[in-house]
């Protein structure tokens, strides 16, 4: 690199992608009706629909554990699973890939990034 040139990294904040249930049988995850999608709707701003899913995404990890708890409860008082242990498993909260050389979020399907190259990391968190 020449002299005098800085080498200017941006680092985006990580990115958390909670499922919080589908409406569709033929995804894995938790199958929920409307009358609870509506309700699990209702406890954050920034849930929406996706591909058949209900999807929160933040940067904040102790926002989208909020959530989930909350959303846990919606879903035991329905009566649609038993025991609450199980949500950690089946509303998981996934990291978003992201480069460590270049910060650049990649897309789940990403090994490595688009911008440089380099193996992406993420995953279940």
């Amino acid at each position: 690199m020449p002299a005098g040139i800085r080498k200017e990294v941006y680092i985006m904040k990580k990115r958390y992608w909670l499922n919080l249930g589908c409406w569709d049988e033929g995804y894995g995850g938790l199958h929920i009706d409307e009358m609870v999608g509506k309700r699990i709707r209702a406890l954050d701003s920034n849930i929406m629909d996706q591909d058949e899913q209900l999807v929160l995404k933040t940067d904040d990890l102790e926002q989208a554990k909020k959530v989930r708890a909350e959303a846990w409860k919606i879903v035991r008082e329905y009566g649609f699973y038993d025991p609450p242990d199980e949500a950690e498993e089946i509303m998981s909260i996934t990291v978003q890939p992201q480069c460590p050389e270049c910060g650049m979020l990649g897309r789940f399907s990403d090994r490595f990034c688009a911008k440089c190259g380099v193996p992406l990391e993420g995953g279940q968190e």
